[in-house]
């Protein structure tokens, strides 16, 4: 009696969990890749959930042979993965890009191969991907993806120190982008996203050249925009800002405790260097050295 009684039980629980994963299943079925892609980014701070949609949505996009929607799935898998993923995935993203034969999607190809490039800190081939991104949108027309390459060729003079050249760049693909935010997202246009990053870049930009009292402006612009659109998962990124920008204005103290909160409200996979850079820059600054080496000592192991 009691054997079966484990028995039901098992069968009950297999019951339940076999209906849990079809209804989940069912209900993934029924999304439009706009709906998938949507889902993506809601759940950007859930990493396992992310992954199972992003995998869904290749494997969706495979089964119905729609190298566009595939494009689409490996770009938002080469940046939810690391070095070499990230390569990997990019490539797949380019390959698949070039056999649709769709001249924005292979430009868009181009733009995120530069992209992972630039993150793991291959600068010319990074650069070389977005001028061929870059001429390819001129010659298109395509005003969306032109301003999308004049957004990474600024994060590349970024990343080089060209910070004036940077922002000349940025001024001009964040006022494209903030005059669209109108325009609702669709299938591989995010406004919204690239208006927010552009902000970010500018004030990032204006913090290495002294430009502080334009930050101030910028800022109180990207906290309004985040409040009034509930988008709070930008909101550790511009806490930072707000931080590295009180450290090149040798306020150490509003540094360190903007640095701080940044690093606690964060809800994603990085580790976020650059806080704990700063974060020990400032403690050294203000005589704490101890502290400060701690910090160091966490980037040191990183790069090593």
């Amino acid at each position: 009696m009691q054997l079966k009684n484990i028995f039901a039980t098992i069968f009950l629980f297999t019951a339940i969990i076999f209906s849990h994963f079809s209804a989940q299943n069912i209900s993934k079925s029924n999304l439009s890749n706009e709906e998938i892609e949507k889902r993506i980014d809601e759940n950007s701070g859930n990493p396992a959930q992310m992954w199972e949609l992003i995998n869904f949505y290749i494997s969706k996009s495979k089964k119905e042979q729609n190298n566009e929607a595939l494009f689409y799935a490996y770009r938002y898998a080469s940046m939810a993965s690391n070095y070499p993923s990230n390569i990997k995935y990019a490539d797949s993203a380019l390959k698949t890009a070039k056999k649709s034969e769709i001249k924005k999607i292979i430009i868009d190809g181009y733009l995120n191969h530069g992209n992972i490039n630039m993150a793991e800190e291959f600068y010319e081939k990074a650069l070389d991907d977005i001028l061929i991104a870059n001429k390819l949108s001129q010659e298109s027309g395509n005003e969306y993806i032109f301003n999308k390459t004049i957004y990474y060729i600024a994060q590349n003079k970024i990343y080089l120190g060209q910070y004036e050249d940077a922002k000349k760049e940025l001024l001009i693909c964040l006022k494209f982008f903030k005059a669209n935010l109108h325009n609702k997202s669709s299938l591989g246009k995010n406004y919204e996203m690239y208006y927010i990053y552009s902000l970010m870049s500018l004030i990032d930009s204006n913090t290495k050249l002294g430009q502080f009292a334009e930050n101030k402006i910028l800022l109180k612009e990207a906290f309004d925009y985040i409040k009034l659109n509930n988008l709070d998962q930008y909101l550790p990124y511009f806490i930072s800002s707000e931080g590295t920008n009180a450290y090149y204005s040798k306020d150490y103290s509003t540094a360190i405790s903007k640095l701080s909160e940044a690093i606690t409200l964060y809800n994603d996979q990085w580790t976020h260097n650059t806080e704990v850079f700063y974060l020990g820059l400032s403690y050294w600054h203000i005589g704490k050295e101890r502290l400060a080496i701690k910090y160091l000592e966490e980037i040191d192991k990183h790069y090593e």
